[in-house]
């Protein structure tokens, strides 16, 4: 039986050794990403430059054999991701039943799905019904 998120993790870090980042993976994967991604530093920062950090950001990857273009995700894994400190990204890989990736699409957490998330979440708390996040799922589309 393949292991499809296996595939989509060795997938993503092969092609994060081929793009010269670091990928560190999450030992225990509960809360909402797989990967910590480091980037080098500018080679050709100046000394205007030099103080600025390397870029980082959390990846959440989902690996799918489907060609739906949609992945519903549960709410406590979105709410983590929506509230990182750091840029943070999905990376949807599709199989299509083939031993590699076929076609692979990156979502930005960015302001819009913030937005959705969060009135996702609030909705659900002003109800009466169990707002349990980690039973609650949102769909996302790529």
């Amino acid at each position: 039986m393949r292991d499809l998120g296996l595939m989509g993790e060795s997938t993503f870090s092969l092609w994060c050794g081929d793009a010269g980042l670091i990928p560190n993976g999450s030992q225990i994967d509960k809360t909402g990403w797989d990967y910590y991604v480091e980037f080098p530093f500018d080679s050709d920062a100046t000394t205007m430059e030099v103080h600025k950090p390397a870029c980082e950001c959390k990846v959440q990857v989902k690996a799918t054999d489907k060609n739906e273009r949609k992945l519903s995700i549960t709410l406590s894994n979105l709410r983590r991701l929506i509230t990182a400190q750091m840029p943070a990204f999905f990376l949807f890989i599709e199989f299509d039943g083939k031993e590699s990736a076929q076609k692979a699409f990156i979502v930005h957490i960015d302001n819009e799905l913030i937005s959705k998330v969060l009135k996702r979440l609030h909705k659900l708390e002003q109800s009466n019904t169990d707002n349990n996040f980690n039973k609650r799922t949102m769909t996302i589309h790529y």
